[in-house]
């Protein structure tokens, strides 16, 4: 019977049809994508993702290779720093396998004397990429050396100029056992990384791949005696700070390396 002659017929009543079958004949009528192009499309995808990240890898190693030598000789550290004076011919250099081993590029291990109390330092300066540097910090270089801390990590600040953040450093004491006596040297140190000094970088280990370049600052001295209050290196390692800062501002980019919001946006 066909559909006009059944609405002319009294008390017959005609409904639609249920959502639900209405949407089973609309999802029947839709075409279904073949699998090999949900496999095609994933395909593409992760070739694009792939791209991406490839292209930004070659970013990273190009910076990473312009990072890799010093931007400066570090033996044109200034022979005078304030009250310190550099000791006459007593540049020397680390040994080959340790350099390697630090990460360094570059370096400069130099002495310096007081001119007012006559204390000699040690000073070493080295340059290398981040990823090899960060982890030698003193405490563990000492450690490694069999030496043993006396007291613990200090952490303190200091300011080199109004417009400049403060530089982070730390200090502490160790000891070796000699012959009838025990000798203590006094350790102050200090990173610097994308422009800000800092006495430990291993919390800033993902900014590595777009700040590759990193200094380190060691400086030690023979003590008599332990404070904590007062390290005798500071004056000196402020210097040190002070003059590498110069040579910094001096010798990198002015747009310095590609930030990561730099990167990220490409």
């Amino acid at each position: 019977m066909s559909q006009s002659v059944l609405e002319s017929t009294p008390g017959v009543v005609l409904r639609e049809p249920t959502t639900a079958a209405a949407n089973e004949r609309s999802t029947e009528s839709k075409p279904k994508m073949s699998p090999w192009k949900w496999a095609a499309i994933t395909g593409l995808l992760v070739s694009i993702s792939g791209g991406i990240r490839f292209t930004r890898d070659l970013q990273f190693s190009g910076i990473a290779r312009q990072s890799a030598m010093c931007p400066f000789p570090l033996n044109d550290l200034s022979l005078v720093l304030g009250t310190w004076t550099a000791v006459p011919n007593s540049d020397t250099q680390l040994d080959p396998e340790i350099s390697k081993l630090a990460g360094s590029s570059d370096h400069v291990i130099r002495q310096y004397i007081n001119s007012t109390t006559g204390e000699v330092a040690s000073v070493l300066v080295l340059y290398g990429l981040a990823n090899s540097v960060f982890g030698h910090t003193p405490d563990i270089c000492y450690r490694a050396g069999g030496y043993t801390p006396v007291t613990p990590l200090v952490d303190r600040e200091f300011t080199t100029s109004d417009s400049s953040p403060p530089a982070r450093f730390r200090g502490f004491y160790v000891s070796k056992p000699g012959v009838g006596s025990t000798e203590y040297t006094e350790v102050v140190s200090s990173f610097w990384h994308a422009g800000s000094w800092w006495p430990d970088v291993s919390s800033r280990w993902k900014l590595f791949r777009y700040s590759p370049g990193m200094f380190k600052i060691q400086i030690q001295r023979a003590a008599s005696g332990i404070s904590t209050e007062e390290f005798s290196c500071e004056p000196l390692l402020k210097e040190v700070v002070r003059d590498l800062d110069m040579r910094i501002a001096r010798s990198m980019p002015q747009d310095g390396p590609a930030s990561k919001k730099e990167l990220t946006s490409r």
